[in-house]
This record gives C-alpha cells, sequence and structure tokens, in this order.
C-alpha cells in the first residue's frame, strides 16, 4: 500500500517541538490538518462564552496555558477548564483539532 502525501507532514509534527509547530505554515496546516476529516460530528455553529471564544483565539495565535492565563489575568486551571470546553463544543480531541475545526468553521479572526 503507498502512502500518502501527507504522512511525511504528519512525521514532521510528531517529531517537532510543540513550540516550532506555533509558527506552522498555513500551507501545512491545510495539507496536514484541514483535509483530514472530523473525527465525530461537529456542530455547524458551536456555542461558545465570550471568554472561551477569547481562549479559543488565543490558541489559534499559538498561545500556551500559562500564556492565556496571565493575558486574561486567570488561573492555569481555569485555562485548562475553558479549553476543555471548547474541545468538546467542537468535537475535537487536541488543541491543534480545535484550531483547525475553528479555522475550517470561520470561526477564528483574521486579525
Amino acid at each position: 500500500m503507498t502512502e500518502p502525501a501527507v504522512w511525511p507532514l504528519f512525521d514532521l509534527c510528531i517529531k517537532t517541538p510543540v513550540l516550532e509547530l506555533r509558527y506552522a505554515t498555513d500551507d501545512l496546516l491545510q495539507r496536514v490538518v484541514l483535509t483530514g476529516k472530523p473525527r465525530g460530528p461537529v456542530p455547524r455553529a458551536p456555542q461558545l462564552t465570550s471568554r472561551q471564544n477569547q481562549v479559543l483565539q488565543l490558541l489559534g495565535e499559538g498561545a500556551s496555558t500559562e500564556q492565556i492565563a496571565k493575558m486574561l489575568h486567570l488561573s492555569k486551571e481555569t485555562v485548562r477548564n475553558h479549553i476543555r470546553h471548547v474541545l468538546r463544543a467542537l468535537g475535537a480531541h487536541s488543541r491543534l483539532e480545535a484550531v483547525a475545526t475553528a479555522h475550517r468553521e470561520g470561526l477564528l479572526r483574521d486579525d
């Protein structure tokens, strides 16, 4: 069986430190993440609170839990709870999948 063209990029994502992945290009996201099928049903318009939306926007910018906590003046545990609720609302299993889904659904601002 031949290997799909995205496997080398997927392998790169697995082996690349998270801080470097923050700078992944849109092309990489398009080829690796956005072309995949969602794992479960994704609501067309997830109901996020304004705080959850803020957290999602910051995740989309590559901010860590600690950075989000400092920017929003929240505890790290509160940020983790917001992230967990965002993941659930988007039907995502990881932060990267949540950002990709939000991008695909037009939930991220293009500032």
